[in-house]
């Protein structure tokens, strides 16, 4: 609902909210993604931590240069989904596992976002960050709630996921030793 309001926000040019307020989803988003890492190791550790630094770099651009971050962000934010888009789909066609079809269909729908955000048509790079900043919002609760539907129906075979049966954070060894 956030991430909506943001895209409504943002294409509504009666009230507007400064670019700077678009900086606190982003922080808590990277508050989160490096207190995850913490129980995390290996690759997965490092990717977290890669994203909270990530995030922080969009919110000093936010911050450091209202004006001139709308373009930077739309750019960068736009590269990003699409890039990420054809890895998700090129992937869901060639390795063909289950339930690739609603993957390569979420692809197509990130990468029309992406687009939408190096070319932002109806408003011309102002509120842009607002867009972007809710359409991130509105990726990411779709990627929860179709990881929450894959939870909660799990093919037979599968075992209860750990995080369900041992309790948030997973504690498990860190590796040999």
């Amino acid at each position: 609902a956030l991430g909506v309001f943001s895209i409504l926000d943002a294409l509504d040019s009666e009230l507007r909210f400064p670019a700077v307020f678009f900086a606190i989803p982003l922080a808590l988003d990277s508050a989160w993604s490096l207190l995850s890492s913490l129980s995390m190791y290996g690759t997965a550790r490092k990717l977290r931590m890669s994203k909270s630094i990530v995030c922080v770099c969009v919110i000093i651009l936010i911050v450091a240069a209202p004006r001139y971050s709308s373009v930077i962000i739309g750019l960068l934010i736009g590269f990003l989904l699409i890039a990420d888009a054809l890895w998700r789909g090129a992937s869901a066609v060639v390795v063909r596992f289950e339930g690739w079809r609603s993957s390569f269909v979420f692809a197509c729908f990130e990468f029309v976002l992406g687009f939408g955000s190096l070319f932002p048509w109806p408003t011309a790079w102002e509120g842009s960050v607002g867009i972007d900043v809710g359409g991130l919002m509105l990726l990411s609760g779709a990627r929860l709630c179709g990881l929450g539907f894959r939870i909660i129906t799990p093919p037979p075979a599968m075992p209860v996921p750990p995080g369900l049966s041992q309790g948030w954070p997973c504690f498990r060894p860190r590796g040999p030793g």
